[in-house]
């Protein structure tokens, strides 16, 4: 696994082994799909939870377009509740990450 993954492994330890499975699943995913995995995670200000969540709900077209066009595939956002904190991964399918 990547350097992304790794550190997003290390976060969710406590959440259980099931986490680590899912993980290894989206390792066969990036192989499937050829890319690049990132991940990465943010703390949440709890009175900002709720605007989080109907962002991500409610993403607009222009930024999933944008997001296409970047050469960004399966972008999945989850919250953690207990702690707050706000987790994503993608697969970069691109050539030069820093141009898209």
């Amino acid at each position: 696994m990547g350097r992304g993954a790794d550190f997003l492994l290390g976060a969710l330890v406590s959440a259980g082994f099931g986490w680590y499975l899912w993980l290894r699943a989206q390792k066969r995913l990036v192989r499937t799909l050829g890319g690049t995995y990132y991940a990465g995670m943010i703390k949440l200000k709890r009175e900002m939870i709720e605007q989080y969540m109907q962002l991500h709900d409610a993403t607009w077209e222009e930024v999933m377009g944008r997001m296409y066009e970047c050469n960004m595939r399966d972008f999945v956002v989850w919250l953690h509740e207990e702690t707050s904190t706000m987790f994503h991964q993608f697969v970069y399918v691109g050539k030069d990450f820093d141009s898209d």
